[in-house]
């Protein structure tokens, strides 16, 4: 009896010793989280990332590769069918947004026939080029790893200057030397 009882309160206190150490791991991961800057986002590209190779076709049928942001100052982005911050920025880009100095070029992820991809296409078409993908890791891996939607990159020669999820944190042209991201903004 009294065995079992010294093996009983052996894995009961290595079970509260476990738990204990657990809720104090939780705990620091929550202040890790709560301390962060507000908006600030690790899930952008980071900024200075080299464009890798990829390759794709426009609804219009034009091949876009990597030469397409090699030079020059481009807008890219990521949209994602059933996203409604997607939609919220699709709209953003379409009512007006003066966005002549760039060379607009938008992935749209998700099913290419659904009626929902063809519509961000068509909108997003007004005013840029438009590729509709499937789940291609080569190419959201190219633009520094794409791995949240909706994301806008201004790509200046091939390099990632700014990234963000909104049309202001990356269509504001920044001071010289500098570069913004979203969570500068």
């Amino acid at each position: 009896m009294s065995v079992t009882l010294c093996v009983l309160t052996a894995v009961l206190g290595i079970a509260t010793t476990v738990n204990l150490m657990l809720t104090c791991a939780v705990i620091r991961r929550l202040r890790e989280i709560e301390s962060r800057p507000a908006g600030s986002d690790d899930k952008l590209p980071a900024v200075g990332t080299r464009v890798g190779e990829f390759s794709a076709e426009t609804v219009a049928g034009q091949h876009i590769d990597r030469s397409d942001v090699a030079a020059g100052d481009s807008l890219v982005g990521f949209f994602l069918v059933g996203c409604a911050p997607c939609a919220k920025l699709t709209d953003a880009l379409t009512s007006g947004a003066d966005l002549s100095l760039l060379d607009p070029l938008f992935f749209v992820s998700g099913d290419a026939a659904s009626a929902e991809a063809q519509e961000i296409a068509a909108k997003l078409g007004r005013v840029g080029r438009v590729a509709l993908i499937g789940a291609e890791p080569e190419l959201t891996d190219a633009f520094g790893g794409i791995g949240t939607y909706p994301i806008l990159l201004r790509v200046r020669d091939g390099v990632i200057s700014q990234a963000g999820r909104t049309l202001d944190s990356v269509v504001a042209v920044p001071s010289a030397g500098s570069v913004r991201t979203e969570a500068q903004a």
